[in-house]
């Protein structure tokens, strides 16, 4: 082979919807990693949950449970939350100490 030929392409394997169909069941009934499955199906492990991911967004979509976020967008949308929800608390545990302060002052002084 000289250095001007190119090389040759491989070809990428294609899978026929029945295939992915019944590796998809396979992972989510049996309850085994996707990397265990994809193994034993010759595949690869990310190729599969891929395939698992797609398939849980495709039954959301027709259960119409979506909130229209792609997976990376829901996944920062719950961290700010989450971050949003402890200032939120921490505000509310400030206001009760505050309160308990206020309320002790006025019954020293009613006596």
């Amino acid at each position: 082979m000289s250095t001007n030929e190119p090389k040759p392409r491989k070809r990428r394997r294609q899978y026929t919807c029945e295939f992915k169909s019944d590796a998809v069941t396979n992972v989510i009934r049996s309850g085994r990693p996707a990397a265990q499955v994809a193994r034993e199906l010759g595949i690869k492990p990310n190729l599969l949950a891929k395939w698992v991911r797609l398939q849980l967004a495709k039954k959301d979509l027709e259960a119409g449970q979506t909130d229209g976020l792609s997976p990376s967008e829901s996944a920062a949308e719950i961290k700010r939350l989450r971050r949003e929800l402890g200032h939120v608390s921490e505000q509310r545990d400030i206001l009760k100490k505050v309160l308990a302060i206020l309320s002790s002052d006025e019954n020293s002084r009613s006596k």
